[in-house]
């Protein structure tokens, strides 16, 4: 995991983040492998462990972020850090669910998601 006291990588086109330094994708996807695996046919406990997982990786993000920012971080760059550490996360969980959403269906039309109130783009503190 990278800082969150550097330099935020600028939102790429149609409102699509930069990966969030505060957030390893790739390792939330191999957790969520390995849950698949252990939970086979139980999709209860595929759930809460998924809710778990996801629930961890926010806590280690706020956490890294606010080493940052005690470190002599921007507010800026962490609040930037942080909208960025929502977006890949709500992303993740988007991707997890969707199939399971809507199974066999065409991927033209996934499920979508809407954030409304307060969730100030990039300003999220």
């Amino acid at each position: 995991m990278t800082s969150a006291s550097s330099t935020v990588a600028p939102r790429a086109r149609h409102g699509r983040s930069a990966p969030s330094s505060l957030f390893d994708r790739d390792e939330i996807e191999a957790q969520l492998e390995r849950l698949r695996v252990e939970t086979k046919g139980d999709e209860a406990a595929f759930r809460r462990g998924a809710v778990e997982a996801f629930a961890a990786a926010l806590e280690a993000g706020r956490a890294e972020a606010r080493r940052a920012l005690e470190k002599g971080g921007r507010g800026r760059t962490c609040a930037r850090a942080l909208s960025d550490l929502e977006d890949e996360i709500i992303r993740a969980i988007h991707d997890m669910a969707a199939p399971l959403v809507r199974p066999g269906r065409s991927k033209a039309a996934p499920p979508t998601i809407l954030a409304v109130g307060g969730y100030g783009r990039g300003m999220l503190a």
